[in-house]
């Protein structure tokens, strides 16, 4: 199982990158959950048919167990 973080879903290099990641893992046969605020990328996530599970971000700190 692997998650996945971003703070949010924006369009930029890193988001990006790890969205191919993320997509690569998943089509190894990988289980995964890629987290992170709401933004323009989550219909990319749809498509590659990856789970995405909304945290709110802004103001907080990084996820942890608590969170």
């Amino acid at each position: 199982n692997i998650l996945f973080f971003s703070s949010q879903l924006t369009v930029g290099g890193c988001q990006i990158n790890a969205i191919n990641l993320a997509r690569a893992l998943k089509d190894r046969g990988h289980s995964l959950i890629y987290t992170a605020d709401a933004g323009p990328l989550e219909k990319r996530l749809a498509d590659f048919g990856i789970t995405y599970k909304n945290i709110p971000y802004m103001g907080r700190h990084h996820p942890s167990i608590p969170v």
